[in-house]
């Protein structure tokens, strides 16, 4: 059995992944390995990742310890109770094959499986010195290779200054190879707000929200992942101002996952759904998954979509 520990003596974020990385081991026996990596994530954010390899597969899920560390200090839960929900979360997302990656030596076959995500400019300025990307607006458009897409999600590798210069791209390409591939490979979706209420909920949708919120839309992708590029597909915004028959309308950022589409009544509107936005990041959203602290407009004579002082014409990128 692992040493017994003192609370306090695992207080310390690090001696707390240390004590569930030895944990996990022991549980498993020495036939695989248990390695504890940190990870630079969207915004800046570092999450400490366990990952668990095996003789049977060459990949692993990583599992994020910073909210079970949260769970330990904040709900005294057990060290015990947190190294079984590891173990469960390892045992529903692992696989038992091997990933073959050969592919992705050369760009020809690496090129059929470039999407795109978008992310805020300003929050990842360290990590887009390393990163091809494209600035849409305050935000950047960002480039990964997909590797694999199952049930439970899928393995992505993000694409550095280093894989461009291997292959002898450019950042024109990748944007180019993108664009065409992620509405394929990242179906957009969309639903009613009343649809989401309801699902949250289990319960009916009353009067009330059903006359407010019949115009207003959650745009993401089918497995709700970095959905909020769907804006930037091929005339999606166009054709939610025909669905809604209106010319002009707002796009919230809820998160880097999905946006919301709300009707403009009035373009006065725009501060006071910005300060919203703000709100819910700072309260509602984890760190990593905020998108942007203000609203968009979207304009249908010109296909514009834009900001404070900026405009972008959506055309120009097809």
């Amino acid at each position: 059995m692992q040493e017994k520990l003192k609370r306090e003596d695992c207080m310390s974020f690090e001696g707390f992944c240390t004590y569930i990385k030895n944990g996990i081991q022991q549980r498993l026996g020495y036939s695989c390995q248990v390695m504890t990596h940190n990870h630079l994530k969207n915004n800046g954010v570092t999450l400490c990742g366990l990952t668990i390899m095996t003789k049977e597969s060459n990949i692993s899920p990583t599992i994020y310890l910073n909210g079970f560390y949260e769970r330990y200090v904040y709900e005294a839960e057990s060290l015990q109770q947190i190294e079984a929900d590891v173990m469960e979360t390892y045992r529903r997302n692992k696989t038992d094959h091997n990933l073959d990656v050969s592919f992705f030596t050369e760009w020809e076959n690496a090129r059929q499986r470039i999407i795109f995500k978008l992310v805020n400019y300003d929050a990842n300025r360290e990590l887009l010195k390393d990163v091809p990307h494209k600035k849409v607006l305050d935000l950047a458009m960002v480039f990964t290779c997909l590797v694999e897409k199952g049930v439970t999600g899928s393995a992505t590798i993000l694409i550095h200054n280093h894989h461009m210069e291997y292959w002898g791209v450019t950042e024109d390409d990748l944007f180019h190879t993108a664009m065409e591939n992620t509405p394929y490979f990242q179906k957009k979706k969309m639903a009613g707000m009343n649809s989401v209420i309801e699902y949250l909920t289990g319960k009916k949708v009353d009067d009330v929200i059903e006359d407010c919120s019949a115009n207003m839309y959650i745009l993401t992708v089918e497995d709700n992942l970095n959905g909020a590029g769907a804006i930037l597909y091929p005339d999606v915004l166009k054709g939610i101002a025909e669905k809604m028959r209106c010319k002009n309308f707002f796009v919230i950022p809820s998160s880097i996952h999905e946006t919301i589409i709300v009707p403009m009544f009035s373009e006065d509107d725009f501060e006071a759904l910005s300060q919203m936005v703000k709100e819910v990041n700072a309260t509602q959203l984890a760190p990593e998954e905020i998108l942007s602290d203000h609203a968009y407009v979207y304009r249908r004579a010109d296909n514009t979509i834009s900001m404070r002082g900026e405009t972008l014409c959506l055309s120009d990128l097809y």
